[in-house]
């Protein structure tokens, strides 16, 4: 038998042999129904010959039973990943020697991407010393959708409809609406995962805000994925005007009218060995701040002339430089952040710095230096994991003494599965602004870092601590179509006035709910969750309110931050805007 023949019998009888697992899921076994093993090394150092690419949709098996037809249907139309989408996310390519840490770092980052529920290389030996790779994955049930509803008028404030693969080309497509009692907000955003079939990222958004202004944002990037890669870059460009708004404690909100425009572009080189690694990088900012009177609801009692004043327009441009440490490992975890599914967990130590020396020699630019650092600490496995994120900014005019514009926040949060079915989670979350020079306030209510159930609060201030607390139990694996869980959760918070404008000091304030989660095709971390939170202690405003969301998180321990915190920093990015998933 000829050396190409025998590479074709390996490659088909391996590729059968390594699809197992994938046929079972076709026959109506879930993907992902037992917590991962430890396998064994696949291989040594050989040279690729060759990848081979095996894609599956969600939920590929013909319906068994009259239940599943209505699922099978909905997602018979759902094309699988482009296999060109795929080749262009792997660490390793033909020609390149076969390692162990290689192998598990092109699954991972193929398990990062939010279109992709599971991915698993098989390794084939070849009769002249070469190996022969074949990459199965199956895709994530890429709808999006999202809706917020509250107990006081507006009763419907937010929508959103997409899909997160379209037509199986690893881009995502999402439209969103927003409703206020002043006016509606549009937008659309789109992101290409695999950009001209390279490990390159595009995103541009475009909205009509409240304000009626439209609003437009791009990014393209080439992420650092993994330790295996040298370098990373990134450009991104926005112009965005959008309502700034303003809680008062016994009275109306307000808003005023707040316009950013945006640069960056960047790159960074990694020095070190996997496992241990540095990155050194350079770029090139540019942002403009400015506010104004509302396009609409104007209110006649606020003195907005002192409040502009306290935000006058800024514009600043800087060189930065930018240095990023990192020692990571990462394990597999079951059923922690997901209904039924796995996720990699991020542990180690990271330490991302970035200084800006701000450039002169135009009268609207402002000469400042400017300063932020990341840290990231996490531990732990299968059963018990928890990280430690903390991100503070701040900066000076040239030839000022006085730090302004300082942003800090930390997230503590720790899983723990008591048994197989019962997950706890305790997350603990502080933001705060200090001098700030660009509008700024943290809402008691806000459901990411504040307490669930004060939606509607008028309670805000210029620092902000929540504790949640939350236990979850696994019901079912649900006609091995959906799983279910169901969820009780307590929080506890409070704001201090601090230094911006409209601040007030609360008492701790606790809101308790329920909620309940699905996750389709079974094993999948794509969650579909709906709660309901009611407040419990005294407030003049607060009703009870009702989310539905969608939670799609990859990897537990990336970078994430309450909205209201992030939106609030400088734009310019820290060495961490260069890791993905972020």
């Amino acid at each position: 038998m000829s050396t190409r023949r025998q590479r074709a019998a390996l490659l088909a009888l391996a590729a059968a042999a390594g699809t197992m697992p994938l046929i079972a899921r076709a026959q109506g076994a879930p993907l992902k129904s037992t917590p991962p093993k430890i396998q064994p090394a696949r291989c040594a150092g050989e040279y690729v010959a060759s990848i081979t690419v095996l894609t599956l949709p969600p939920l590929s098996h013909p319906p068994q039973n009259w239940w599943e037809t209505p699922v099978s249907r909905m997602t018979s139309t759902h094309p699988a990943t482009q296999p060109e989408v795929i080749s262009a996310l792997l660490v390793l390519q033909p020609g390149d020697k076969c390692t162990e840490f290689q192998l598990e770092e092109s699954e991972r980052v193929l398990r990062a991407q939010p279109f992709i529920a599971d991915a698993h290389i098989v390794v084939i030996p070849d009769t002249s010393g070469t190996v022969a790779l074949v990459v199965h994955t199956e895709d994530e049930f890429s709808l999006i959708v999202g809706a917020k509803f509250s107990g006081a008028s507006p009763y419907v404030t937010s929508l959103t409809l997409g899909d997160g693969n379209l037509g199986g080309s690893g881009n995502s497509v999402a439209a969103n609406w927003t409703h206020t009692v002043d006016r509606e907000g549009f937008g659309a955003a789109f992101t290409s995962y695999a950009f001209l079939d390279k490990p390159w990222q595009l995103q541009l958004l475009a909205a009509r805000g409240q304000v009626g202004v439209a609003s437009y944002a791009g990014d393209l990037s080439h992420p650092f994925f993994t330790d295996a890669q040298r370098s990373a870059w990134r450009g991104s460009l926005a112009d965005v005007t959008l309502l700034a708004p303003f809680q008062r404690a016994s009275d109306s909100a307000f808003n005023v009218a707040w316009h950013r425009e945006y640069f960056f572009a960047g790159s960074a080189r990694r020095v070190g060995h996997p496992g241990l690694v540095a990155l050194f990088g350079l770029a090139l900012s540019s942002e403009y701040d400015a506010t104004a009177l509302p396009a609409s609801g104007y209110d006649s009692t606020v003195q907005y002339d002192s409040l502009l004043a306290r935000y006058a327009a800024r514009r600043s441009a800087r060189i930065n430089g930018i240095a990023q440490f990192r020692a990571l490992s990462y394990g597999r975890g079951f059923r922690m952040g997901t209904v039924n599914g796995v996720q990699d967990l991020r542990r180690g130590v990271e330490v991302d710095a970035l200084v800006g020396r701000g450039l002169g020699g135009f009268d609207d630019w402002v000469p400042d230096i400017f300063g932020t650092t990341t840290v990231f600490v996490g531990m732990g496995g299968g059963r018990s994991y928890g990280f430690l994120q903390s991100m503070v900014e701040a900066r000076r005019a040239t030839g000022s003494t006085t730090w302004t514009d300082a942003i800090a926040s930390a997230r503590l949060r720790w899983y723990r599965r008591f048994t197989a079915y019962n997950t706890f989670t305790a997350d603990f979350d502080f933001g705060g602004g200090w001098n700030t020079t660009r509008p700024f306030e943290l809402d008691l209510g806000q459901p990411d870092g504040g307490v669930r159930g004060y939606g509607a609060s008028h309670d805000a201030g210029g620092e902000r601590a929540a504790l949640k607390l939350e236990d979850r139990v696994f019901l079912s694996s649900l006609f091995s179509t959906f799983d279910l869980a169901a969820a009780a959760f307590v929080d506890a918070g409070k704001v201090w006035a601090g230094d911006v404008p409209f601040g007030t000091t609360t008492p701790v304030k606790i809101g308790v709910g329920v909620g309940l989660l699905a996750a389709t095709p079974a094993g999948s971390r794509r969650t579909f969750r709906v709660d309901l939170a009611v407040p419990v202690s005294a407030d003049n405003y607060a009703r009870w309110e009702v989310r539905f969301t969608v939670i799609n998180i990859a990897e537990l321990g990336a970078l994430q931050e309450p909205i209201d915190i992030r939106f609030a920093r400088e734009l310019v990015s820290t060495s961490s805007s260069f890791v993905y998933p972020r």
